[in-house]
């Protein structure tokens, strides 16, 4: 853990962490390849198996993952972002200002920002749309559009090609998939 000397006030614990940080300052890495491609940055939090492993080098600052896999591939500038949960915002790119809690939370977002998804498998699907709120399991799973808010299970669930919507309620708007300003 930690094998690079010119890093400031981190903290690493386990196997791998955050083995080839060169630059980064004030991050804490605990668990086995936390942060373990994270060579600059600053005020960075990974706990769990492989959160935030591979950053591919990138200044991300002030993120938080907790849960293994957690903002896995989150690259340059995504903060401040956190992701709680198994592999919650995993495929995270440069999405900035997400906020993910729930097992596979905003799983796939790769370049959305300022998007909470909140509940298991909330926001799932939705890679590249921004200003989404899902509330609840499986809520906003399919989205493609922004503006979004769902709370509920399964409210706004089939949504696609449509942006802002709100839905209140246990699968509330399931069923539109295109309609825009409800």
């Amino acid at each position: 853990a930690l094998s690079k000397a010119n890093s400031n006030h981190n903290t690493a614990i386990g196997a791998y962490a955050m083995e080839v940080s060169t630059a980064a300052r004030e991050c804490t890495s605990i668990g086995g390849f936390t942060l373990r491609q994270h060579l600059t940055g600053e005020g960075n939090t990974a706990i769990g198996c492989g959160a935030m492993e591979k950053t591919g080098g990138s200044a991300n600052t002030y993120c938080t993952a907790v849960g293994q896999g957690a903002l896995t591939y989150v690259q340059a500038e995504a903060g401040p972002t956190t992701a709680v949960g198994h592999e919650a915002l995993y495929n995270l790119t440069t999405g900035k200002a997400n906020v993910a809690l729930g097992r596979y939370g905003g799983l796939l977002c790769k370049t959305g920002s300022n998007n909470t998804s909140l509940g298991h498998l909330a926001g799932r699907f939705n890679e590249t749309a921004s200003g989404n709120t899902a509330v609840g399991a499986i809520t906003l799973t399919n989205a493609e559009e922004g503006e979004n808010t769902a709370i509920g299970s399964e409210a706004l669930h089939g949504l696609k090609k449509a942006k802002q919507n709100t839905a209140l309620g246990c699968e509330a708007g399931r069923a539109n998939a295109t309609g825009s300003g409800n």
